[in-house]
Formats: C-alpha cells, structure tokens, sequence
C-alpha cells in the first residue's frame, strides 16, 4: 500500500525557477573587465564548462564545490591571480546582480499551487544543488517573490556539503522531516534531473516525480500524485 504524500521536496533550478537571462549578460559584462583581451563568448564558454565540470564532481562524489572555487577556476583559466578579498568582493558584486535580476518562475501560478497545498496540509522544502549562487542567495530570491514562507525548510547542497543524488543529502531531508513526525514513504520529491532527483530520491526510499520545464507539467505531477486542482 502507498502511503498518503505529507511532505513535497521541490528542487530549485529548473523546477521552480529558471535563471534570468538579463543576470547572465550583466554577470558575463561585468566579469569581462577583469579579462579585456577576451571576447565575451569565449568567456561564457569558459564559465558554463567550469559550471559542468563542477555538477559533474559533485553529482559523482556526492560533494559541493564551492563558489569561491568555481570563480577562482575561471581566473585560473584567465592566468590571472587574484587575492581572497578581491574574491570575495567580486562575488559579492555578482550576487548584487543576481538579486537586482533574480530568477523567474516556470509557473506563473506557483503561489496558487503552493497555497492549495497548504490548504491540505502538506509541509514543504525546498532541496536544491547549488553552484555559482549560493543557499542563501537563493532564498533572498524566494523572499523577494513572497514564497519563503511556505516553505518549512531549506536543504542548499553548499550548506550541507553534500549534492544530489547523494545519500546524504536526501538523508538530511529525511531527517528535516521526521523531526516533524513525517517519515521518508510519506515524501514526494519533484526534479527535472533524472540522475539527481529521480534516480537520488528513489536509491535513498523516497518516493519520486520528473518535472519537465518545457512543458511544465508540476500541476499535471501533483494532480496525479494528489487529485490536487489549482483554481
């Protein structure tokens, strides 16, 4: 017998939201004045493979690499040094920008679907891999929409030091939720990676749904899951 959902785990990136492109340019021009001699798309090329060569470790070893790592990396590729402070200042120019443009929602009617589960009952988390943005970035942006607060807890991979589809990490949203009498067959966790959130969830017990952005389809997964309606 399938026990009833009480708990919705719903990944961050590609799920809930996707990033906005107008922080991809201004992150792209604003870091160019550090690399003059480099066009701007050999730049982005060298930032999106640094960025999948990150997912790739973590995924792989179950780690989070930093993103005081990540950017150093780009600078490397650059041969350019750069102290920690500088660093630090620079990725918290980028982090100006990401909030002055923060990223859009998939569903425009995601504060209606998050107010129906509610309704319900149902707890909820946000569980999410991080890379270039750190957790804490991250749900600024949620407050900034006004949906913090439906959410009773936050697993950020940088924050636990541990990425999906580790068991780790799916361990510490089990742990979230029995702290709050919900065990691991009553969770539904909701991603648009196979790998990462499928495949992750079901290893570690949890019960388990793809999201896929170009349809988007979360309605369509919790009217199955749930007979949930959003009106």
């Amino acid at each position: 017998m399938i026990s009833m959902i009480k708990h919705i785990s719903f990944d961050f990136w590609n799920t809930l939201f996707f990033s906005n492109p107008e922080f991809s340019r201004l992150r792209l021009k604003y870091l160019g004045q550090f690399f003059p001699e480099t066009s701007m798309d050999n730049l982005s090329v060298v930032i999106e493979k640094i960025g999948a060569e990150t997912d790739r470790i973590n995924i792989k070893k179950g780690v989070s690499l930093s993103n005081g790592l990540m950017y150093r990396q780009v600078f490397d590729l650059m041969n350019i040094d750069i102290d920690d402070l500088s660093l630090e200042n620079i990725i918290a120019d980028i982090n100006k920008i990401f909030l002055a443009h923060p990223p859009k929602q998939i569903d425009p009617d995601l504060k209606k679907i998050l107010d129906e589960l509610r309704k319900r009952g149902i707890t909820m988390n946000i569980s999410s891999n991080t890379a270039y943005i750190e957790g804490t970035i991250l749900l600024r942006a949620l407050e900034f929409y006004g949906l913090n607060l439906y959410f009773d807890f936050f697993i950020f991979s940088d924050e636990i030091e541990s990425s999906k589809p580790s068991e780790v990490f799916f361990k510490k949203v089990s742990q979230e939720c029995e702290q709050r009498n919900i065990n691991k067959s009553e969770i539904l966790h909701i991603g648009d990676s196979m790998q990462c959130d499928v495949n992750g969830a079901i290893n570690f017990g949890v019960r388990s749904a793809l999201f896929c952005p170009k349809t988007n389809d979360l309605t369509k997964i919790l009217c199955q899951e749930l007979n949930l309606e959003v009106t």
